[in-house]
């Protein structure tokens, strides 16, 4: 069986990283070496942590809007458990007044597929190192679009007192698992375990893939008491695949022996793909740098403007909480829901729902009635109304499924060309290859005016024929109102 195409891309892309992972052992038979002073200290220490570093991640597509520009800043926390090791744990978070361009979903091509095009803001698992960056234990990596190069330790590079080595070092993909459409590439170690992402499907496909051969080519091209530079070069010759592959990268570290850190680095890939009539190049750029100055200050001042924010909203919410109604205060319940605000209701319902009360269809009501102001109802809200009424769940139900696109199962029959509509009312109508709903607001002649369900609701122009009334499940208050009063007029507004 032939290698996966997606296998030989992320295996070449990981080369140059894999190998300052601690992954590779180099020969080191006619290499030089700097004096033994340099070779018994060791590389990394506690004492500076956290580091900080500007993360940046370029890839071209070939489209400018699909092609990445991410920024991001990484935060490294570093302990000393022994003399000779640390541990690793690492943040991501954004970078003051920064914007960046990125996709939130995969770059599709009949010979190539890369993603998630992300880098994280999260926490990253923590690994273990060697004080002179040999990988230990690194139980869940954060893989860089899908690839095997960890950004959970990446500033903590394995790098020799050699001044030039060669590595040529067989990189193999252990498993293939695949979820979210695309494929993540696992590379088999004995310090790594393959990511358990929690969007993984069970029973997956896992299957062994083949080995090909990475050389790579280090130099220290620079070393004195402030700096030392290494430099590499780096290919992957994958002519064997079926299309071929082939990858040029190179990469460049700057440490500091008096930090005791690095204090930026590169690496720069260029992927080649080919098939009879067809080439595609794709280059790949990953930096990291070193916070200082203005810009760390900048970063300092939003991370504490961001925690106070955070403590504020905290009181303000713990606030909201204690003005709550009791729970035997039926009408003060009552009223929330019909007039207070969408925090107020959230926070009444989940203590209502904490309470596990009896059945109550006019307080299901209420809160059904509340959450249809909302482009986007509330779980809790949600499960509260289908605790209260059970009359009530297929609707809620629906709702909640309104809440994003949906297909044409979930909706009713067409707006015949004498349906009287009443403002408010869903209205379901087509978008892109899908449908939405959207409240009534008038009609024109053969046009509806709708008003949108989202975030900045806008009013939209759709041809009747085009629209359709929500599935026969969902209940529409708009329309019972009108139903439930006698003397209302039930033609278009």
């Amino acid at each position: 069986m032939k290698p996966s195409l997606v296998s030989a891309l992320c295996l070449a892309l990981s080369v140059g990283l894999l190998a300052s992972s601690g992954w590779c052992q180099s020969p080191d038979a006619g290499s030089a070496t700097v004096p033994s002073s340099e070779s018994d200290s060791n590389l990394y220490e506690a004492s500076k942590s956290p580091l900080l570093y500007r993360a940046n991640l370029k890839v071209d597509l070939g489209d400018p809007q699909q092609n990445v520009d991410q920024s991001r800043v990484f935060a490294y926390q570093v302990e000393q458990t022994d003399p000779e090791t640390l541990q690793i744990s690492c943040e991501g978070s954004t970078l003051p007044n920064k914007n960046s361009r990125s996709l939130g979903y995969l770059h599709r091509d009949e010979f190539f597929r890369i993603g998630p095009l992300q880098l994280p803001i999260r926490r990253m698992a923590r690994s273990t190192i060697t004080a002179n960056g040999k990988t230990i234990k690194a139980p869940y990596s954060s893989w860089l679009c899908g690839l095997p190069i960890d950004l959970g330790r990446i500033p903590f590079p394995e790098l020799r007192t050699q001044t030039r080595w060669k590595v040529q070092m067989p990189v193999t993909v252990g498993y293939r698992i695949q979820y979210a459409n695309f494929l993540q590439i696992i590379p088999v170690s004995t310090t790594e375990q393959p990511n358990r992402n929690p969007y993984g499907r069970p029973g997956a496909e896992q299957s062994p893939e083949s080995v090909v051969m990475a050389n790579v080519d280090y130099r220290r091209v620079e070393s004195n008491d402030r700096t030392w530079i290494f430099e590499s070069d780096w290919s992957i010759d994958a002519h064997q695949f079926d299309p071929s592959v082939d990858v040029q990268g190179e990469g460049k570290i700057t440490y500091s022996p008096r930090e005791r850190s690095v204090d930026s680095l590169s690496y720069s890939f260029r992927i080649t793909v080919s098939k009879p009539n067809r080439t595609m190049t794709v280059p790949i750029r990953f930096s990291l740098e070193r916070l200082t100055g203005d810009d760390l200050t900048a970063y300092q001042e939003s991370r504490q403007a961001a925690i106070d924010r955070a403590n504020k909203l905290k009181k303000e919410r713990q606030a909201m909480e204690n003005q709550l109604p009791d729970l035997d205060e039926r009408e003060a319940i009552l009223e929330t829901f019909r007039n207070g605000t969408r925090e107020q209701q959230d926070l009444l319902a989940t203590k209502l729902r904490n309470d596990d009360g009896d059945p109550d269809p006019e307080l299901a009501w209420a809160i059904y009635e509340s959450l249809l102001q909302t482009y986007n109802p509330s779980y809790t809200g949600v499960q509260l109304v289908k605790q209260l009424d059970p009359d009530l769940e297929k609707s809620v139900t629906v709702l909640e499924k309104y809440r994003s696109s949906f297909d044409i199962s979930l909706t009713g029959d067409r707006i015949a060309p004498d349906q009287p509509l009443q403002r408010q009312q869903l209205i379901c109508y087509p978008k892109y290859s899908r449908w939405s709903v959207a409240n009534f607001y008038g009609s024109v002649d053969e046009i509806l005016v709708l008003i949108t369900r989202e975030r900045d609701p806008k009013y939209i122009a759709v041809k009747r024929e085009d629209c359709r009334l929500p599935i026969d499940a969902f209940r529409d208050p708009a329309l019972l109102d009108i139903a439930s009063d006698a003397g209302e007029s039930t033609g278009d507004n």
